[in-house]
């Protein structure tokens, strides 16, 4: 398993001189049983979040003991329904629902709907990517908006941008081209 850790998976079976079959046999086997004695007692601050395999494409929900800084399960979609599923194993494995303080994970309302219910003396925090997503989103869509009402059309069909970042007060005008 230390060859496996360490090394890619075709350089580590050449090493043992066994087949590529054997080989993730082996692999499989070994992580299948830590995953199964896995306890999560101390899991008190969770990260949810989604990915992708392939572009717009099948969901996963990746949940990680924020902690500890691992993964600790991967569920099929994306919803409401996978963070219920977690908590099932999560109990199944010897952790306390009742104990996780903290989950961070994106805005998702069924990812907060499911965090709600599932983890109830926990804090629900938005992680700062997504954050400063919605604030850069905000800033393009205002900023654009001020861009168009500081063009004005005149009389007679030339257009005027007012600058306004003058510090004195006093609007000046120059031609847009």
């Amino acid at each position: 398993m230390l060859l496996a850790e360490k090394l890619p998976i075709e350089q580590a079976r050449k090493f043992v001189r066994i087949s590529h079959t054997s080989f993730t046999n082996i692999v499989a086997y070994w992580v299948d049983k830590a995953v199964r004695e896995d306890k999560l007692t101390d899991v008190i601050a969770l990260g949810i979040d989604e990915t992708s395999f392939k572009k717009g494409q099948s969901y996963v929900t990746v949940i990680s003991d924020a902690k500890a800084c691992r993964v600790i399960d991967v569920e099929d979609g994306r919803g409401s329904l996978q963070v219920e599923q977690f908590s099932l194993k999560l109990e199944n494995k010897r952790g306390d629902c009742n104990k996780v303080k903290q989950v961070a994970s994106d805005m998702s309302g069924a990812y907060l709907k499911g965090i709600a219910d599932c983890f109830p003396e926990a804090k629900s925090v938005i992680d700062k990517f997504h954050v400063k997503k919605l604030m850069m989103d905000r800033y393009g869509q205002s900023s654009a908006r001020r861009a168009r009402q500081r063009m004005q059309t005149t009389k007679n069909g030339a257009q005027i941008a007012y600058d306004t970042g003058i510090t004195d007060e006093r609007a000046t005008t120059r031609k847009a081209y």
